[in-house]
């Protein structure tokens, strides 16, 4: 079964190297102070390298492996699955932690809570996929 929306192969290494770049860029630009002419430079420099970091981890995401058969896909469904809803249920609880909680986070900490949310989304799947197929591998040969 060969699937529409992979990307080619090459594409993973791209993503391996974006968005590492994308995320410490962004770090560093988040806890830089720049002067007030230059606020308009800063957002867009954090919005670079915030698209840098999505991409990236979408590439190698979306990369095809390099023998894509039947078990990668079964094992890619299962890891996005459960990548699904581990990502719903911390979306949920930060739904309820803003909506509820006595001292609600500012505006700032709610964006890094779900900029965290998507982080560890594809940070989980890269991982969990990685594993299940370095396992499998090691159990065939």
């Amino acid at each position: 079964m060969r699937s529409k929306f992979l990307l080619p192969h090459q594409f993973k290494w791209i993503g391996y190297i974006i968005a590492p770049m994308g995320i410490i860029l962004w770090s560093i630009i988040q806890k830089s102070h720049f002067p007030h002419h230059f606020l308009n430079l800063r957002a867009l420099i954090l919005t670079i390298s915030a698209c840098m970091f999505v991409f990236g981890f979408f590439f190698t995401v979306f990369a095809r492996e390099k023998i894509e058969d039947e078990y990668i896909s079964l094992k890619r469904l299962e890891t996005f699955q459960l990548a699904s809803i581990i990502q719903c249920f911390l979306i949920i609880t930060g739904f309820f932690l803003i909506g509820f909680a006595k001292n609600p986070m500012s505006i700032e900490n709610q964006m890094f809570y779900f900029m965290g949310c998507i982080f560890f989304y594809y940070l989980f799947y890269i991982a969990r996929f990685q594993y299940v197929i370095q396992r499998a591998n090691k159990l065939k040969g």
